[in-house]
């Protein structure tokens, strides 16, 4: 475990060196996000920031099947799908492809994602109690609106990189409390390591933003890794949702309100949950920390029940998802900007 937590320290400190130097370049190179009416910032950002996650984990991919810690068709899994999305990002955030194409890219790496782990050693059928056709279809619509979701979610300072963390630390924990595999255990701290470094630039007032390469790979990494731990048999994919259950509740929520509008639900806007907490508590500081807690408080105990009881993990998790979703409705999500 030791180990581990060496690669912990090392994530970050390459994360924080790799965004150092994009910020850099994004600055040279005016790479900014300058503010507008629907901004939650109010000064022109660097952004793209998000790529410093990506080399670190594709790194630690490599080397974590160079030491047969992972199995091949995971780690090709993670990098493919991975690197596709994490390539069309900062192509939107430039407009240089429609939200269609974006759309049809997130689809092609979902599809291989869980081809390429349903063909792997060990890999156990989806779920028991529908076809298997369906179980594949849902999980590639999961990854999808997980990739999105993320997307969504990353509007203001250090919530999106301190989700990743949360949950990449809680996967660690819950994985090693049920005896899983070390390799697992090593590429959650991995990814807890690498948000790190990012969160040193990015807690508010952030100094560079996520940007599409981040938040959309975040997406990807989340959800594809949630099917490998569950076709694996190692963590139930009912766990993982629990972990993100925040973020899902939210924009889920917000994304139907908005659309029984008639609206674009790729427009830009402020009308999640978080925003509106943002504006009313005039601090991003304050909402990502109440996210912290809440995670912290009930969203992981819920999770370690879920993950010791297959049983009654769905019902939990479904539990979960409806409290959050009802204390979303309180909090007008999707409801016009104040």
């Amino acid at each position: 475990m030791v180990t581990e937590f060496v690669w912990l320290i090392a994530a970050a400190a390459l994360t924080w060196r790799v965004v150092w130097r994009i910020s850099d370049f994004a600055l040279t190179h005016r790479i900014l996000d300058v503010p507008n009416a629907r901004s939650s910032h109010t000064q022109p950002t660097p952004r793209g920031g998000g790529l410093g996650i990506v080399v670190t984990l594709m790194l630690a991919l490599a080397f974590l099947w160079w030491r047969s810690a992972i199995d091949v068709h995971v780690m090709l899994a993670l990098r493919s799908g991975g690197l596709a999305v994490a390539w069309f990002g900062p192509l939107y955030d430039r407009r240089g492809v429609t939200a269609g194409q974006r759309l049809r890219v997130h689809f092609v790496a979902a599809v291989l994602a869980i081809w390429l782990l349903s063909v792997g050693p060990g890999a156990q059928p989806p779920f028991s109690d529908i076809p298997s056709w369906l179980s594949y279809v849902l999980l590639v619509l999961g990854i999808v609106w997980s990739i999105n979701l993320f997307n969504f979610m990353d509007g203001i300072d250090g919530i999106a990189a301190s989700e990743g963390l949360f949950v990449s630390l809680a996967t660690a924990l819950l994985i090693t409390l049920k005896g899983g595999p070390e390799g697992w255990v090593s590429l959650a701290l991995v990814a807890a390591g690498a948000h790190c470094g990012f969160l040193l630039w990015n807690w508010p007032p952030a100094k560079i933003f996520m940007g599409d390469v981040g938040s959309g790979f975040l997406g990807f990494w989340f959800s594809a890794l949630a099917v490998a731990l569950h076709l694996q048999g190692t963590l139930s994919i009912w766990t993982s949702i629990c972990l993100t259950s925040i973020f899902i509740a939210d924009a889920t929520l917000t994304l139907f309100v908005r659309a029984s509008r008639g609206e674009r639900v790729y427009e830009a806007h402020r009308s999640h949950v978080y925003q509106r907490l943002a504006r009313r508590l005039a601090s991003h500081a304050k909402v990502t920390s109440l996210v912290w807690l809440i995670n912290i408080v009930v969203v992981l105990p819920v999770a370690y029940l879920s993950s010791i009881r297959d049983d009654a993990a769905p019902w939990v998790t479904i539990g979960l998802v409806l409290v959050l979703s009802v204390v979303c409705i309180s909090l007008k999500a999707g409801a016009h900007s104040d």
